[in-house]
């Protein structure tokens, strides 16, 4: 072309479009191919003494590379993510997050297994409606000393989709920004519903 600018550097657009369907091999492979394409468009227009359009495939050369490199750490870390995720979904324990509001974030297979309500129905609820909760609870925790790791642990009566109630034992951990705001709770719910009850009896 006869801009003057590295206009090949235009090929990182064709990597970050491969990022969002194609694995890790496929998408260094498209690195790969945008590299080669390149510098075969310098060497069929330009010879090496041409200081300008060398410099220009360099600038085109770096940035494909360093684009490819990010694009695969930044899939390898989403693959961590969503392989704790899926570890998560293991566990028969009910884990779920929720905001400082109560509102849930994410809620595990082992919820949907205990209280009856999916993920989809979950996620956007008040947590102290949907779980028949007193409000009050999640806002003294939200409210409590910002400690790091701050952790509750107590035993509490829970209601399930269908009106049921539990006893679970429900463990409590807040994540706090560095103002000792709080970003998040993470609540972790065993049932122990039968357990409570045998000792009783």
């Amino acid at each position: 072309t006869p801009f003057s600018f590295a206009i090949a550097v235009l090929y990182v657009l064709v990597v970050l479009v491969a990022s969002g369907t194609l694995d890790r091999r496929l998408v260094l492979i498209v690195g790969g191919l945008c590299i080669a394409l390149v510098l075969i468009a310098f060497v069929a227009r330009h010879d090496l003494g041409e200081t300008g359009a060398l410099a220009r495939a360099g600038v085109s050369v770096v940035a494909v590379l360093v684009a490819t490199a990010l694009i695969l750490k930044n899939i390898r870390g989403t693959e961590v993510l969503a392989s704790q995720a899926a570890l998560l979904d293991l566990t028969h324990d009910a884990i779920f997050a929720r905001s400082p509001d109560d509102v849930i974030l994410s809620w595990n297979k082992g919820a949907e297994f205990m209280y009856g309500w999916t993920e989809a129905e979950a996620v956007g609820r008040r947590a102290a409606e949907l779980l028949g909760a007193d409000p009050s609870e999640a806002r003294a925790e939200a409210d409590g000393d910002p400690i790091a790791n701050e952790l509750w642990e107590r035993q509490v009566r829970r209601s399930t989709r269908d009106g049921h109630q539990r006893i679970v034992l429900c463990r409590s951990a807040v994540e706090r920004d560095p103002s000792g705001a709080t970003r998040r709770i993470v609540e972790t719910h065993s049932d122990v519903t039968e357990r409570v009850e045998a000792e009783l009896a």
